[in-house]
């Protein structure tokens, strides 16, 4: 089974994500890292991806945070935060759309 790990800046943020991570998946702070939160998705369906989303944009604003690295499947994913897309001038794709 794959992990999913976000990489926090701090110890608060890194509180804050298992706060709002641990009711929707199994999560953990990786030993020996500085601050890397492990998530564990369910082995079956898709539909965990939206609420990972929801859930990291969620923190980052809490956080007050610009993006997150989140690592994946041998991959690297960087999400902004709304308010840094409309900063940019890039407006967010729409849930279902393939780009």
């Amino acid at each position: 089974m794959r992990t999913i790990e976000i990489v926090a800046p701090d110890q608060l943020s890194t509180a804050l994500l298992l706060e709002y991570a641990a009711p929707i998946f199994p999560a953990e702070v990786v030993s020996g890292t500085a601050w890397i939160v492990r998530l564990q998705p369910p082995a079956t369906g898709g539909g965990w991806v939206l609420e990972l989303l929801s859930l990291v944009q969620r923190w980052l604003e809490s956080a007050e945070l610009p993006c997150a690295n989140v690592l994946y499947g041998g991959r690297s994913y960087m999400i902004r935060t709304s308010t840094q897309l409309a900063l940019a001038g890039v407006s967010p794709p729409e849930v279902g759309t393939r780009h």
